[in-house]
């Protein structure tokens, strides 16, 4: 896959995975460079697009969020297998 990392003025959180493609995606980072930790787990949302395609992400995504009512959706699988990514 093919990632564009670009610093960005984000409103909430340190860093977002926008995919574009199936085999491309940009990670908008509040911090440049951008963090160890923070660039795991953004790479483990790159692995999540390639594995279930740019729709099934975003409706993961969303439904976490629905789910959970926080923006964060920390503990729902989609979040919490990235976060595990954070400490490998």
């Amino acid at each position: 896959m093919k990632v564009h990392i670009v610093r960005w003025r984000l409103q909430f959180g340190l860093a977002l995975t926008l995919p574009i493609t199936r085999r491309r995606a940009v990670i908008l980072s509040r911090k440049w460079p951008i963090p160890e930790k923070t660039r795991k787990h953004e790479m483990c949302h790159t692995r999540q697009i390639e594995r279930w395609g740019v729709p099934g992400y975003w409706a993961r995504h969303i439904w976490a969020r629905i789910v959970t009512r926080n923006f964060y959706a920390a503990n729902h699988p989609v979040e919490t297998e990235c976060y595990a990514a954070e400490d490998q």
